[in-house]
């Protein structure tokens, strides 16, 4: 995959992620706004290597400011 393409698709998944945040966590986007929006990047040498983290991210609750 071309670095273009790769960043298309990475753009793609963040907006996607963004409006499904805004829909079910809208304390934890506008937390996330107003810290600077701090991404995480993560390189893996395969999807098997990928999933495990992934599966870990997924079980994390959000923790929110209030």
């Amino acid at each position: 995959m071309s670095a273009g393409k790769a960043a298309a698709q990475c753009s793609h998944a963040t907006l996607g992620a963004y409006r499904r945040a805004v829909r079910r966590c809208p304390k934890a986007v506008r937390a996330w706004l107003r810290i600077g929006q701090m991404k995480i990047t993560l390189k893996c040498p395969s999807l098997e290597a990928r999933l495990p983290v992934a599966r870990g991210a997924a079980a994390l609750q959000p923790r929110v400011a209030q």
